[in-house]
């Protein structure tokens, strides 16, 4: 968990303006999820899927074994979920400064139950403080735990949140090329094109 936020908070410091989308593809285990154009994917590494960091904002996906292979979200009880959220939290909340909760509890992955929250949390660079803000989201699915994580600056939020919840709400299991085939490279990225997102209040 460490390693995450070390990771988000390194990725605060790219620059660009995406208003298209491109999807990243997995194959092993199979799934999509959008990212803004523009944006740089990074290969995963310690425990992440994928990465992709764009202007002072960070998208991940990870993806890691349960304890048991008929694990899965959608025989889970709102309660259940919540406590899960609480979970989570306690280890973002471990590995991040002047850590706040702002909202947490039940929601959808990829059309699955899920665990959600919404924190503030100040990063630390050699420049000064960085005030973020972050989505963090999870759920199981056949033997598997995937969470999405998106994290943004906080003077950036109006311009940059909605972009990370349209590529949280992107996020799809087992998905296929356009050919109607799984892709046969274990990851890739393809170009969609999309009208400019609109801003949330």
């Amino acid at each position: 968990m460490r390693s995450l936020a070390l990771c988000l908070a390194l990725s605060l410091t790219f620059v660009g303006n995406p208003v298209r989308s491109e999807t990243y593809r997995n194959a092993t285990p199979a799934f999509s999820i959008d990212y803004p154009e523009g944006w740089k994917v990074l290969p995963g590494e310690e425990g992440l899927s994928t990465r992709a960091v764009g202007p002072g904002s960070a998208m991940n996906v990870s993806v890691a074994a349960a304890s048991r292979p008929d694990f899965d979200a959608d025989q889970f009880t709102d309660e259940e979920l919540l406590r899960v959220a609480d979970g989570l939290v306690a280890a973002v909340a471990s590995a991040l400064g002047d850590f706040e909760l702002l909202e947490r509890g039940p929601a959808r992955l990829g059309g699955k139950r899920a665990a959600y929250f919404r924190y503030r949390a100040v990063v630390e660079r050699p420049d000064g403080r960085v005030e973020t803000l972050g989505h963090y989201i999870a759920t199981a699915h056949r033997g598997l735990v995937y969470s999405v994580t998106g994290v943004t600056q906080k003077k950036l939020q109006r311009r940059m949140q909605p972009l990370i919840l349209k590529s949280i709400q992107s996020f799809r299991f087992g998905d296929v090329g356009a050919d109607g085939a799984a892709p046969h490279s274990s990851s890739s990225v393809t170009s969609r094109s999309r009208s400019r997102p609109s801003r949330t209040s």
